[in-house]
């Protein structure tokens, strides 16, 4: 542990002196704020495409087209550009540009390698050398000198990055949606349309919970009705297997007509009856009958400690929930106005940094604390609204015991 805090102190290290010797312009500086901030706030990969395109052309009226490869394949698509916006439909790359490991120029614009993050290749490969997955096209060269090309290099970078991150993001949506469909009993796709759909936020739940739940609560869980049918099956087994001891009656009879012609078929003389009785009971069964009566009675304990089991279980989940939502509802009222705090906080550096008070380096630092208190608090809602699916679960929700 001792060895990864020291690498990433020096990883620290070298990118400050890294900012100090790019020695960046401030517009640049300002664009590269704005590219970060937009990236965390859209989520989505076409989303990306558009920010990038918009940078580059709000702040230095550069034209811009972003080439990426497809995954899988070494064909670079046009999916991006500053004159057409997203294309619906991505074309394939010019024939005179060609992915490369450094910037080049041709006929009237330059061209940037976007380069990928080494460590999610393992999750979304991209058969391109050196990590590149794409290309960043820069037009008209005459205005980008030597100076802008290097801060259009370390932009492309950055894009790459991001975008590597989010295709993955979209990777594992993709994936979870066929989960979903399987879980639910559906071909995949079925549900990508009702799972697609933003019909608003997550339902907050309630900021008051009902500590005492009813035991009555948890009797329609599947797991506990179960146990209790099967200790009432065992307990009628041990009442049948005490009733062999006891002599059992039997009767049987017959009614019926005889005639030998058939006029007389229906005379009261031919209807013919029998009646007969019968007494039976163990006398000597080697103890088969006491032996079943002490196994039917050990089912029947054995399904009672299941059936008390299942309630403990049942019980310590529905309190393991209740905990869950309590802490986690405390959790994010302190976050809350951790974020509310770092949000003025950012404020106050951008506008120090605007008098000429701060350096940049310090609204990094402050927009790098609200990001992470940001991420932190859409983590801790997701662990909220789990908290509350666990406790919908525990008490048996969403399952109709009628069925």
């Amino acid at each position: 542990m001792e060895d990864l805090r020291e690498q990433i102190r020096r990883r620290v290290r070298e990118k400050k002196q890294a900012y100090q010797r790019y020695n960046f312009e401030r517009l640049q500086e300002e664009a590269f704020a704005t590219f970060f901030d937009l990236a965390q706030e859209y989520t989505s990969v076409s989303n990306l495409y558009l920010i990038c395109v918009a940078v580059l052309e709000e702040f230095f009226g550069l034209g811009s087209r972003l080439h990426v490869l497809k995954p899988g394949s070494e064909k670079l698509r046009l999916v991006c550009s500053s004159e057409q916006g997203l294309i619906e439909q991505p074309t394939e790359r010019r024939h005179s540009l060609k992915l490369a490991d450094a910037p080049y120029a041709v006929e009237d614009s330059w061209v940037f390698p976007i380069r990928g993050n080494l460590g999610l290749t393992q999750w979304i490969p991209f058969q391109s050398q050196n990590r590149v997955l794409g290309l960043l096209e820069i037009h008209p060269k005459d205005q980008v000198d030597e100076k802008c090309r290097f801060f259009l290099e370390k932009l492309a970078n950055r894009i790459g990055y991001n975008l590597h991150q989010k295709l993955l993001i979209q990777q594992n949506i993709e994936q979870t949606k066929n989960l979903i469909n399987r879980l639910c009993g559906y071909e995949p796709g079925t549900l990508d349309s009702t799972l697609g759909s933003r019909t608003g936020d997550v339902p907050v739940p309630a900021s008051r919970l009902a500590i005492g739940v009813p035991t009555d609560a948890i009797r329609q869980r599947p797991d506990v009705r179960i146990a209790g049918y099967q200790l009432l099956s065992s307990a009628a087994q041990t009442e049948a297997s005490y009733a062999d001891r006891f002599p059992s009656l039997n009767l049987s009879g017959s009614l019926g007509m005889s005639s030998l012609k058939a006029g007389k078929l229906f005379d009261p003389q031919a209807i013919s009856g029998s009646l007969a009785a019968g007494l039976a009971g163990p006398i000597f069964d080697a103890g088969r009958i006491s032996a079943n009566i002490e196994a039917n009675e050990a089912g029947t304990d054995q399904a009672l400690q299941n059936y008390r089991a299942s309630i403990l279980t049942a019980l310590s989940e529905v309190e393991d929930a209740l905990i869950a939502c309590m802490r986690s509802g405390e959790r994010l009222t302190i976050i809350k106005d951790a974020t509310v705090l770092a949000r003025e906080a950012d404020r106050i550096a951008r506008l120090q940094y605007e008098a000429g008070e701060l350096d940049f380096l310090s609204v990094l630092d402050s927009q790098r604390t609200l990001l992470g208190l940001e991420d932190s608090l859409l983590s801790t809602q997701a662990d909220r609204s789990n908290a509350y699916v666990s406790l919908y679960r525990a008490v048996g929700g969403g399952w109709n015991a009628n069925r």
